[in-house]
């Protein structure tokens, strides 16, 4: 009877066992789950992290090539700008100035031929008009009238009016071109400050120089118009010079000017004398014969003469 309870106890003994397996199995397999779908998690979580790492880094490579480039762009515009700055500021200038810059000469029934230069201006009213220096108006005939080229259209001697000759400072006004829009003025000039300037020598092509202000003084030049016992005044005076073998007295008047280092030939007098900007600082009106140095009409004298217009 033992033998048989022991049989019968065993048997039942077996689903209990299986029931206990197949339990472990399942709670097995739930944490399995579990743990692989937090595995899942982390895992995505990883790779989002990696991207993101990873795309920082491709960012910071491209800011890093980027700046690269722009470091490039600007060493390069700077082998630029120190090659070919001079040209570009010449060629700045000649499209501001030297389209400005016109070729006086006397009419054909003038008593004095010859040429000059001159240049539009625009006057503090807004009005444009020639300025030039007053021995080039002395070329106009006895009805005030003298040619002045219009380049930039018609390229022909256009009679002109002259409107006033202000011989003290060896400045004089005339009618302006249309359709011009006139250079501005500058400010006092300064010794050692770099000036330039157009002209027309002789009637040549336009001549560019370009030099220094050496001195701010007053110079005597020779004043043919007047006969030695009319020489006086404050601004006229009697001297002595010496021409070749001859010695004899003529009668000088000093002018107020900028003494420059612009080379000037003749037929440039009245040429626009102008700083970096472009914009008047002075009226050339003499050259040194020796040197071809120019001088120049101070900027405080265009300034009175334009008052009025």
């Amino acid at each position: 009877m033992k033998k048989k309870k022991s049989k019968k106890a065993s048997k039942r003994a077996r689903p209990s066992k299986l029931k206990a397996v197949k339990k472990k199995l399942l709670n097995w397999s739930k944490k399995a789950k579990i743990d692989l779908k937090s595995r899942l998690k982390k895992a995505k979580k990883y790779a989002k992290q990696l991207m993101l790492e990873l795309a920082k880094k491709f960012f910071k490579l491209i800011n890093f090539l980027l700046s690269s480039a722009k470091l490039l762009i600007l060493a390069v515009f700077f082998i630029f700008a120190v090659l070919f700055a001079d040209k570009a500021h010449v060629k700045y200038l000649e499209n501001k100035v030297g389209s400005n810059s016109v070729y006086i000469q006397s009419m054909a029934d003038s008593q004095i031929q010859g040429s000059g230069t001159g240049f539009q201006m625009r006057a503090p009213s807004g009005k444009v008009v020639t300025i030039t220096n007053a021995h080039v108006c002395k070329l106009a005939n006895d009805k005030g009238m003298i040619l002045v080229e219009e380049k930039r259209y018609s390229k022909r001697l256009i009679p002109k009016r002259v409107l006033e000759i202000y011989e003290n400072n060896d400045l004089c006004v005339v009618e302006g071109l249309s359709g011009y829009e006139g250079l501005s003025l500058g400010s006092d000039v300064e010794i050692g400050q770099p000036v330039y300037s157009f002209g027309y020598p002789l009637g040549e092509a336009l001549h560019f120089s370009e030099g220094r202000v050496k001195d701010l003084s007053q110079i005597y030049l020779i004043d043919p118009e007047v006969p030695l016992e009319q020489c006086t005044g404050p601004r006229h005076k009697v001297v002595t010079a010496r021409f070749w073998f001859f010695i004899t007295q003529v009668c000088v008047k000093s002018h107020d000017s900028v003494q420059t280092s612009l080379v000037i030939f003749g037929g440039s007098s009245g040429s626009p004398m102008v700083n970096i900007w472009g914009n008047v600082v002075g009226v050339i009106f003499a050259g040194n014969t020796r040197t071809n140095w120019g001088s120049a009409v101070p900027l405080k004298d265009l300034k009175e003469l334009l008052k009025a217009y």
